[in-house]
């Protein structure tokens, strides 16, 4: 449980380095912006396995690519197509 604990404050840290710099310059508002966003509870959990409250084995099944709409296509497709509607509620 500790190296979750640590592996989470790694990630805290490294978005708080981007967000509280000692130079208000040093990058674009746009960067701000991002890592504002990546710091948020329901975000960080998606990017993140050990911020998750979802198995590691669960969380190395979903596809690598976060286009939810696509990984949605794939996995109705995965028990093949033109199925009558039995037999995709047992797929």
């Amino acid at each position: 449980m500790d190296c979750v604990v640590n592996i989470c404050l790694i990630y805290y840290q490294s978005i708080d380095n981007l967000l509280f710099k000692v130079d208000p310059n040093a990058y674009p508002q746009v960067i701000n912006d991002w890592a504002k966003h990546k710091k948020q509870d329901i975000i960080r959990c998606g990017l993140h396995q050990p911020s998750s409250a979802m198995s590691k084995k669960v969380w190395e099944q979903i596809e690598a690519h976060t286009n939810s709409c696509e990984q949605t296509h794939y996995k109705s497709n995965s028990y093949g197509r033109w199925l009558t509607l039995l037999r995709a509620i047992h797929a």
